[in-house]
């Protein structure tokens, strides 16, 4: 298997190539690349590669959470089709305690410095 390289020189012109490894994610900086690019344009795309790879990893834990999510709200005498709608709102609620609870907890903190002024 031929490497795949992250950028090419075109023309006198380093230019990037998107190329991607067999899960979708760009290809790492090889030493060719390292040397051809400026430091901005690593960090950039070391970002995105980055980026790439925490999206993959979060879909990937997402649908096992609603694997999971389902056979239990199957077991449990729930219709396979309500279950994803069923998984949604369990999560919508979840978002809303937890952006409740850190309104409170930013509500007391902005409490305890005004007191400490007064």
């Amino acid at each position: 298997m031929k490497h795949k390289e992250a950028s090419r020189l075109r023309a006198g012109r380093v230019e990037m190539t998107g190329a991607t490894d067999e899960n979708g994610v760009l290809v790492e900086l090889s030493g060719f690349d390292i040397e051809r690019l400026p430091r901005a344009e690593i960090d950039a795309y070391n970002e995105r590669r980055a980026g790439r790879i925490a999206s993959r990893r979060d879909a990937a834990r997402e649908a096992d959470d609603f694997g999971r999510y389902e056979e239990a709200f199957v077991s449990a005498g729930g219709d396979p089709k309500d279950a994803r709608a069923a998984f949604e709102a369990q999560k919508r609620s979840r978002a809303a305690e937890e952006a409740g609870r850190a309104n409170t907890e930013a509500l007391q903190a902005s409490r305890r410095r005004i007191r400490k002024v007064l």
